[in-house]
């Protein structure tokens, strides 16, 4: 028995990091009417249960016992009859002793249900609330079509080219990442494609529901996105799987002959405005003998024609890039121009389609909450962008189905990765689709193969030789005849095609992922890298058995570097290009950069001398054959210059730096909380997971070129800085790239940064002590400095 002190003293639980919060009654009148309800609702919801005969559920053979039964019935006679007890009362009353802020609830009731639950018949909570807006309308396509709220036939050109649109805007919605169910199927034609009696809009709406649903396909199977980013779930929706793609292209192809026939007898607008008593159209498409109808108009045909021929040609594309399969690829290229033009012929006649009254959507078929049911009671409408945007969305997946098949037609994994690269790193990131699709295809069907062709493990051997031709897979090499060679490479290099893949979905994920994604991935890095080191080992002592004068080197070693060594600067680059750095830090990040574009630089000319080393004649052979020195590929000689430019510019812009910080014009903060050292390990983290190169600490920094380790005076630093954009200008110049985009852009910078720290070493504006501004406008990783 409790208390009169704990009776009438309230518990309660404040705020306490997040865990519940339980507030109770405890006056004995409060307990009494509190208990009496319990007891109440246990007794009724009991009553209710061996009503419904669930207390004593049982299943069993058509053979049963008579015993079971007899018991059974005996049992149904004990039973008392249900009672429904009115409990309404019993909770106002409990209810009408709460405070404000009070609440009566069972223990596994947590915070997190207090903040997940729907208030029901709140318009800003619960969704279904929305149908109030909408009186009267229809809840189902079936519904709608007996009511006469839609029709199936009879649709004018206007209308049908109208309603295409809407569609396409709405499957571009959904493509930003919002639901079907809010997007697509809104329209209540593609529910039921049975019911729908006009050619044309049968053809749209089956050919969307396809196209959907390899696009699904392809989203699924790529899996570059991220949950919040894009829905593909389809539970309740009708995709048609048993409609096949002949079934889709044949009757595109009906609508297009009709159409043309149509259009062949048709009128122009002169003449239709001279003839304004023509009799009507009759219900469906018109009969080549309907000249007279202004409704067909030659122009709205041919608005109409163009949509059908865009839709079997982005169907093609779509349905062949669902194979993952370069057959595929090659395939629906060709259609990629003829897609474009369609869609600018739609884009000069959207005024020609019935425009959409949100006021009474089923006008044209469509119904932003049809299909509200399939949805949580908290999802909310979402806009559906205009045509316009919707014809600027498309046109641009378009343009990046340009890059995918680039890619497609890549033989080799740097081309691959080169191609990746600048698709991830363009001005405007992929679609989704378009980022999908070249995961897809990339991977093939089985995860391990190339474009469903080549193998992933065949691919990545080439890619060794080519870059650093190792004694074991030198034919003329006699480690290349070693049956045990031969196994110990093929494990190594098998056990690849899982680390492969990875870096090829980080690429193919949407760019502002990648540097989360780079972090996870280099976690695992340093695994490989110690199998790396033992294979080499193993070779390089099977090398000196079968042949002392030669030896086996690091390759494998040194070719794994190569790839942490770019994403390493990967890594960086992405912090500026989403603008992650303070100006405080950017001493030390270009500094990391330097060493990180100087390893890169280091792997590949050790594997260019590797490269131009006279291959070494088998020892069954008397003669040594001495064969001529391979020529190092000017792609690699290009890479490796082009890298040493990079590493003056960082080193040109950390002088730049420190000379500023002399001048006074960049101040460096104060750390009241924290450090530089914390910031600079922090940045950095990811880092220190892997084996070589080797992370750097701030304590490499500091001793190293720290910006208080700076020698001389700010002028002096100026002219420094100034010679190594000097240096980088004539090295860049000398590689005569032309008009690459990147070398463009980098030699604006050289030449902008070159005259403003000539002008600086010249006191100019010695007295100003505003901050420089840093422009990366020109390139997204070096920036111009514009002196204030």
């Amino acid at each position: 028995m409790a208390s009169k002190a704990e009776e009438e003293e309230p518990e309660s639980v404040g705020d306490n990091g997040g865990e519940e919060t339980r507030i109770s009654v405890y006056s004995k009148e409060e307990r009494r009417i509190e208990e009496e309800g319990a007891l109440l609702v246990q007794k009724a919801l009991n009553e209710a249960i061996i009503a419904s005969g669930m207390g004593d559920l049982a299943l069993g053979d058509e053979t049963e016992s008579e015993n079971s039964l007899e018991s059974r019935r005996k049992k149904e006679e004990e039973r008392k009859p249900t009672k429904w007890l009115t409990i309404t009362e019993i909770f106002q009353n409990s209810a009408s002793v709460l405070s404000p802020g009070e609440l009566i609830h069972e223990p596994s009731f947590s915070l997190y249900d207090a903040m997940s639950a729907i208030e029901l018949t709140d318009p800003k909570m619960d969704a279904i609330v929305q149908w109030d807006s909408f009186p009267g309308y229809p809840r189902s396509f079936q519904e709608a079509f007996a009511k006469g709220r839609v029709k199936v036939k009879g649709h004018s050109p206007r209308e049908l080219i109208g309603i295409f649109d809407e569609m396409l805007a709405c499957y571009a919605t959904w493509l930003k990442g919002h639901t079907l169910a809010q997007t697509v199927f809104t329209c209540l034609y593609l529910l039921d494609t049975d019911q729908v009696d006009n050619l044309f809009l049968r053809a749209f709406s089956v050919a969307m529901v396809r196209m959907v649903e390899y696009t699904r396909e392809l989203l699924a199977k790529g899996g570059v996105y991220a949950e919040e980013d894009q829905q593909v779930i389809c539970i309740g929706l009708n995709m048609l799987n048993k409609v096949s793609d002949e079934t889709v292209l044949s009757t595109l192809k009906a609508s297009r002959e009709r159409l043309v026939s149509i259009s062949k007898n048709s009128i122009t607008s002169t003449a239709i405005k001279d003839r304004e008593n023509s009799p009507a159209l009759i219900e469906g498409p018109p009969s080549i003998n309907s000249k007279l109808n202004k409704d067909w108009d030659k122009p709205y045909v041919e608005a109409l024609l163009q949509r059908v021929k865009f839709t079997r040609s982005l169907f093609l594309i779509v349905s062949s890039l669902k194979r993952r399969t370069r057959e595929g690829i090659n395939s629906s290229e060709g259609e990629l121009g003829h897609c474009r033009s369609f869609l600018n012929a739609i884009s000069s006649t959207l005024d020609l389609g019935e425009t959409l009254d949100p006021r009474d959507p089923l006008q044209l078929g469509f119904h932003p909450l049809i299909n509200q049911h399939l949805l949580p009671p908290s999802y909310r409408e979402y806009g559906i962008m205009t045509r316009v945007e919707s014809i600027t969305m498309i046109s641009q997946i378009l343009s990046d189905f340009s890059s995918l098949y680039k890619i497609g037609r890549q033989s080799s994994l740097i081309d691959l990765f080169s191609s990746l690269i600048s698709l991830s790193t363009a001005s405007s990131s992929p679609n989704v689709l378009v980022r999908s699709a070249v995961a897809s295809l990339c991977l093939g069907n089985d995860r391990t193969s190339l474009f469903g062709s080549k193998s992933l493990q065949s691919m990545v051997k080439d890619e060794v030789k080519v870059l650093f031709n190792p004694p074991s897979l030198n034919p003329r090499s006699p480690l290349s005849t070693t049956p045990l060679v031969n196994d110990l490479v093929e494990r190594f290099l098998g056990n690849l095609y899982i680390p492969y893949s990875e870096l090829l979905r980080i690429y193919c994920s949407h760019r502002a992922c990648q540097r989360s994604m780079i972090s996870k991935y280099l976690g695992g890095v340093c695994e490989i890298q110690h199998e790396s080191e033992s294979v080499d080992q193993q070779l390089h002592s099977l090398t000196q058995q079968l042949d002392p004068q030669r030896q086996h080197l690091s390759c494998y070693c040194t070719w794994l570097v190569y790839y942490v060594a770019h994403l390493f600067v990967d890594y960086v680059i992405l912090g500026f290009e989403y603008n992650l750095y303070n100006v405080y830090e950017y001493h030390y990040v270009f500094w990391y950069l330097e060493y990180s574009y100087g390893w890169k630089q280091m792997t590949l000319k050790t594997g260019a001398k590797l490269l131009s080393q006279e291959p070494q004649a088998s020892s069954k052979n008397k003669k040594k054959v001495k064969g001529k020195k391979k020529e190092i590929p000017r792609e690699r000689e290009v890479e490796v210059n082009f890298l040493q430019v990079k590493r003056l510019l960082c080193i040109g812009i950390m002088r730049g730096y420190e000379a500023l910080v002399l001048d006074g014009k960049i101040k460096r903060p104060d750390f009241e909380f924290g450090s530089e050292e914390l910031i600079f390990t922090n940045r950095f983290l990811p880092f220190t997971n892997v084996l070589t190169p080797q992370p750097l600490t701030y304590t490499n920094y500091c001793d190293l070129v720290g910006i208080d380790q700076h020698k001389g005076t700010k002028l002096n630093l100026y002219e420094v800085a100034a010679r190594q954009f000097t240096t980088a200008k004539v090295a860049l110049e000398s590689l005569n790239l032309g008009a690459d985009e990147e070398a463009v852009s980098l030699l604006k910078v050289i030449k902008t940064n070159l005259v403003v720290m000539n002008l600086a070493a010249t006191g100019h504006k010695r007295d100003s002590k505003a901050p420089p501004s840093w422009d990366f406008s020109i390139h997204r990783v070096f920036p111009i400095i514009r002196i204030n």
